[in-house]
């Protein structure tokens, strides 16, 4: 039988474990599906909404005698709305991504997205059939209520992500993030105004004081309601647990480990990265074609350079990381196509480009969803002989005749049988699946065939398979199955 390289120069030694961090984000809404956790939810939509009363009650006092009551019922069904569609991204998308920014970044851009519907809807539903006649929605400002809505959730639940796990106690830091997160917001949302209406938005010190008070009373009573909401359910840190990690391998395996998951990786970016590249110079071209149509086509210049650039970084230098921008890319990307076959829909423009940026934006959340996969794996580039060496025996292995330190068997996953080989060596097994999608090395104490029944002479027996640490159910046949137990009973 074959052995790598014993000496592997470049590669870091296996990841040792880390020391427990502070309770996160996702850890205190929790996974999506159980009871427990869908009522972590509904306290944070209920802690929302309590800090929106700090300026819903003033603004309802102050324009109840000059203001339609229909106009202020649109702006508390509008603000129960929001908490909702933003709790919703927050619960969905802090289980996705592990890194807080990227989480936040994105559940901003879900949230302004979803509010826009929604606030159209609120106001079809809300305002009288006397009123409409005369009135008219128009998009001028949609942009900028975009941004107002995206900025609203990033830095609020950026910011609590970010203190959460670094403050203790775990109360002060959610205090801390919420504050700090809504006087964030509020910042920024009075440089958007003020970028939107120039010199003709004119505010004196007491409604900026007026604002900075709203932001302190909004975060603090955010932090206390979800935190006492959590303490009546009993929420105690380590509750949540994202999953259960595979067997620690050391030495060889895990250096070889590392040097599968890496080409796993480049494999998967390869296809990302020439299709960044490729949409990135397209959009250039197009961008530079058209910027004296619409000064707006800068935008897609800027986008174009973006990608092509992000897609030669993920070429040159494959990381889990790179799948966030990829992400990040491609949903600007289809949100722009989807924004001009809107914008030019009256003129009878082409439909196809919704079309590319609804898939545009799947395809970038499909990205978020590899790289929850990818962020935990160890992984290191390996060195020219070991990646020849490793693609040698994955080559040889999937021939069709591998030879009699090879066992096929077959892995049932969504109920489909996948092809699946073990290349058994000295030390330890390599097992992967034969379209390359997923390589585990496993030593023989952490590889197990367990036969469902009785296993026949030229049969296929059901078996269930663990191999490190991963459990399935699959078949194999007696002469692979017996091929096995010897490798497992032999002296290393």
């Amino acid at each position: 039988m074959s052995t790598p390289p014993r000496d592997i120069p470049g590669l870091a030694p296996p990841l040792a474990p880390q020391a427990a961090q502070g309770v996160t984000l996702a850890d205190m809404i929790g996974s999506v599906g159980s009871t427990i956790h869908w009522t972590r939810w509904l306290m944070l939509v209920a802690a929302m909404f309590l800090s929106d009363l700090v300026w819903l009650i003033p603004d309802t006092l102050q324009q109840s005698h000059h203001t339609p009551s229909w106009f202020i019922a649109q702006e508390w069904v509008r603000a129960s709305a929001a908490d909702v569609v933003m709790a919703l991204a927050v619960l969905f998308l802090f289980r996705w991504i592990r890194v807080a920014l990227a989480a936040s970044a994105l559940a901003g851009l879900a949230y302004a997205a979803a509010m826009i519907p929604v606030h159209m809807g609120i106001i079809a539903i809300l305002t009288p059939s006397s009123t409409q006649p005369g009135f008219s929605v128009t998009y001028s400002g949609a942009p900028y209520a975009f941004l107002h809505s995206f900025v609203a959730a990033f830095f609020l639940f950026g910011s609590i992500a970010i203190a959460l796990p670094r403050i203790r106690p775990m109360w002060l830091g959610l205090g801390v993030g919420s504050v700090a997160g809504s006087l964030l917001a509020n910042l920024a949302s009075s440089l958007i105004i003020f970028a939107q209406f120039g010199r003709k938005f004119s505010v004196s010190s007491l409604f900026e004081m007026t604002n900075i008070g709203y932001a302190l009373g909004s975060g603090a009573i955010l932090a206390a309601a979800f935190w006492g909401g959590l303490a009546l359910v009993g929420f105690r840190p380590g509750d949540s647990v994202a999953g259960i990690a595979p067997p620690i391998i050391t030495g060889r395996a895990a250096e070889v480990q590392k040097a599968a998951n890496f080409r796993i990786l480049r494999r998967i970016l390869r296809g990302a990265g020439i299709g960044s590249t490729v949409f990135g110079v397209i959009a250039t071209a197009l961008g530079i074609a058209s910027l004296q149509e619409n000064g707006v086509n800068a935008i897609l210049i800027l986008l174009g350079i973006f990608l092509f650039a992000e897609g030669v970084w993920l070429l040159v230098s494959p990381s889990p990381a790179g799948m966030i921008v990829d992400g990040f890319a491609l949903i600007a990307l289809g949100c722009w196509n989807i924004f001009v076959t809107v914008s030019n829909g009256s003129s009878g423009g082409p439909a196809g480009f919704a079309a590319l940026g609804l898939f545009q934006i799947i395809w970038g959340i499909q990205s978020f969803a590899r790289y929850r996969r990818f962020s935990s794996l160890p992984m290191a580039r390996p060195d020219k002989a070991t990646s020849e060496w490793l693609d040698s025996i994955l080559k040889s292995a999937a021939s069709k005749d591998p030879g009699g330190d090879v066992v096929r068997f077959q892995v049932r996953e969504k109920k489909a049988l996948r092809d699946w080989r073990g290349k058994l060596l000295d030390d330890f097994g390599l097992f992967f699946d034969v379209k390359a999608q997923l390589i585990i090395v496993a030593g023989r104490d952490a590889a197990r065939i367990t036969p469902i029944g009785t296993p026949v002479s030229g049969q296929n027996t059901p078996v269930g398979i663990s191999l490190g640490g991963r459990n399935w159910e699959g078949e194999f046949d007696f002469l692979n199955w017996e091929r096995f137990n010897q490798w497992k009973t032999s002296a290393k």
